[in-house]
């Protein structure tokens, strides 16, 4: 018998929301843009094809994983359960877990762009007709309870595929993990795809395609601007840049300014100089011990990993073991650091947001002020903090330095045994 297909109209992806996080992403030092925005019909497409590039290993080869264990996973979840996938856009790897759940299991796709979003719920509806579809399009960052149909008591699992986390810092995912384990509770269940780190040659490769469909992709992110936002951009002012930044152990997109420029976007001026650029993407990749850790410490334990040969992917099965929940210390005096730890937290910020080992006076000079050195510590000289901060940031790329090239170093060997 054919299961009722429901949509939900929950769109909250609004104009005004995209407005406000660009002007914000725009006051920022390193200039940014919520990576989410990318997934308008356009992007959406851009996107889909890109998944076909031969450089892009990432699809190709989670999809090989899921194909091969995907009952083996099922048979873990439990049946029957309420199935919810975060950030669905095409669903194109959904059927392989979805051939295996039962008629009285539910299936909730939730995803930023509706368009593709009504799509993808007609072709799973037609696909598979015993299970319950409904599709809500919504931002899954913002959920405050898991969009369930009336009653449905199932076990919930999500399905967060395509490493969509590795978009976020590891404090961002941290929070986001935290919260998925509070939306389904100490039963639920989370599959969970993540990129490995590897030869940054791969890396490069696969964030810039011969074909030229990742630059458009960056790209689109400024036509939307213009088309949805009224912002005035120079035309061809702003250039495609992706890299593998191996200190923080992520892939950066970026939109690189030409020359120097002015963007007009509700009433502000945003001056960006030449050769400045507006960050569009992150993309860390985990080993899957690091992973493991980072779930961890949002309150989930690890109950499978499958990898494919190579190790370039990784599919974890998690389990919620306890509800953390982030409390902000609101109304509460902050606490005043030591200068040590003002230093620290300097160098690492710094190494973080850059990857490069040379202090910028004018990003330390805005850190010195906006997180009151200078209140707690009157008498500290900007140029002495500088240096003790390029001290110690020069110590901690030293380290990451060594650390990738003893990683490339095990790498390279076997490959070199076998010659």
């Amino acid at each position: 018998m054919q299961m009722e297909s429901r949509k939900i109209p929950v769109d909250i992806v609004d104009s005004e929301g995209f407005r406000l996080d660009v002007c914000a992403g725009l006051r920022q030092r390193q200039r940014s843009i919520p990576p989410k925005y990318f997934y308008d019909a356009q992007g959406s497409a851009l996107f889909e094809q890109i998944c076909e590039t031969a450089e892009y290993y990432l699809t190709r080869t989670e999809t090989a994983i899921l194909d091969e264990h995907s009952a083996e996973m099922m048979g873990l979840i439990g049946q029957p359960c309420a199935f919810v996938e975060f950030g669905c856009g095409s669903a194109a790897k959904t059927p392989l877990l979805l051939r295996h759940l039962d008629s009285s299991s539910v299936c909730v796709l939730i995803d930023i762009c509706k368009p593709q979003l009504e799509q993808t719920e007609a072709r799973l509806a037609a696909q598979f007709p015993n299970i319950k579809i409904l599709a809500v399009c919504a931002d899954y960052t913002q959920l405050q309870a898991l969009p369930l149909p009336v009653s449905c008591d199932l076990r919930p699992v999500i399905f967060f595929p395509g490493s969509t986390i590795g978009n976020y810092t590891p404090e961002e995912a941290q929070h986001l993990l935290r919260k998925a384990a509070k939306l389904i509770g100490p039963n639920g269940s989370m599959l969970i795809g993540v990129d490995c780190k590897k030869d940054p040659a791969v890396l490069n490769a696969a964030y810039n395609d011969k074909t030229g469909l990742t630059k458009a992709f960056n790209l689109n992110l400024l036509a939307r601007m213009e088309r949805e936002l009224g912002a005035e951009i120079e035309p061809d002012g702003l250039i495609n840049n992706a890299f593998y930044n191996p200190v923080p152990g992520r892939v950066e997109m970026h939109l690189v300014s030409r020359f120097d420029q002015v963007i007009h976007l509700s009433g502000e001026e945003f001056w960006i100089g030449e050769g400045e650029s507006i960050q569009t993407e992150n993309s860390y990749k985990y080993r899957p011990d690091e992973f493991q850790d980072l779930a961890r410490s949002a309150g989930w334990d690890t109950a499978m990993v499958w990898t494919d040969a190579d190790k370039y992917f990784s599919i974890h099965l998690l389990q919620v073991s306890r509800i953390i929940i982030d409390r902000p210390q609101l109304g509460l005096r902050r606490k005043m650091r030591k200068l040590s730890e003002y230093v620290e937290m300097a160098a690492s910020e710094y190494l973080q947001e850059t990857g490069k080992a040379e202090l910028n006076a004018h990003w330390i000079a805005e850190f010195f002020q906006d997180n009151g050195v200078q209140d707690d510590y009157p008498r500290q000289d900007l140029i002495a903090f500088c240096a003790l901060v390029q001290k110690a940031l020069t110590i901690k790329f030293e380290r990451a330095r060594k650390q990738t090239l003893l990683q490339l170093d095990k790498a390279i060997r076997p490959i070199s045994k076998t010659r």
